[in-house]
């Protein structure tokens, strides 16, 4: 009935009534995860899904300057894999399909981040059926889409076709630097290498004046690229190129 009442509402919250409205969103989501779960995992994973993905419609009716509405669906995001452990395998199979008709109703990543930290969770089968199911789907925007579709291959083990989901965004949207940590770790330094040094450099600007300290100030060079190329070179053998590539680094 409270899930039945949020999703009909369509009024303003005033600001004086959030904290009250907090409390209560709170409220609900303690009942799915310690009074429903324990008694029918799959019914608390169902309504946990539904609850998280009504969040669009309450953020549009309330100004929630203070974020404390946001924190308790981003909480209620975070029990999902909780309760999806307890649940039997073959009630794992209906979550892919609420995860997909809720992503239609997502405006915030909440229900992107639920299908991620879901997929490690779910049995091959379903996994294989989740994918093809994603790959007819028509891509958003923001590539969230692809972004769950890395989950699955992460979560099956396929790195090459993780790495292919990756070539398909567009470049602004690409992170050759999560790529080339996967594959180091997956002992294919040579391609890894190719990977990091996909990663655009980003240099020191000087700025000497009255705003050095203030926003004006350009990113410093990306450190995290250096470690990484480094690390990657040592395990190629390359240990006086690595080192040559942290100096000059420092230097800069």
């Amino acid at each position: 009935r409270r899930l039945s009442a949020l999703d009909r509402a369509k009024a303003m919250v005033p600001w004086e009534k959030e904290r009250a409205l907090a409390a209560d969103l709170d409220a609900l989501v303690d009942s799915i995860e310690r009074e429903l779960a324990p008694l029918s995992p799959l019914m608390a994973a169902q309504r946990l899904i539904r609850f998280v993905a009504g969040h669009g419609s309450l953020f549009n009716r309330i100004d929630d300057s203070s974020g404390r509405i946001q924190a308790v669906y981003w909480r209620g995001s975070e029990i999902l894999p909780r309760i999806v452990e307890q649940m039997a395998g073959t009630d794992r199979a209906s979550l892919p399909g609420l995860l997909d008709e809720a992503l239609t109703r997502d405006s915030h990543g909440l229900i992107p981040a639920l299908a991620i930290a879901t997929a490690p969770l779910l049995p091959p089968v379903i996994l294989a059926a989740w994918e093809r199911d994603l790959s007819t789907a028509t891509p958003d925007k923001y590539g969230q889409i692809t972004q769950i579709r890395q989950a699955i291959a992460d979560a099956m083990g396929k790195l090459d076709h993780y790495i292919a989901l990756e070539s398909s965004l567009p470049e602004h949207r690409r992170d050759p630097l999560r790529i080339a940590t996967k594959l180091l770790e997956a002992k294919r330094a040579s391609e890894a290498l190719e990977w990091v040094r996909k990663a655009a450099p980003r240099s020191i600007h000087r700025d000497l004046s009255d705003d050095f300290y203030g926003a004006g100030v350009a990113p410093r060079a990306d450190r995290d690229q250096v470690k990484l190329e480094a690390r990657i070179l040592e395990v190629l053998g390359e240990r006086a190129e690595a080192q040559t590539l942290r100096w000059s680094q420092f230097t800069q």
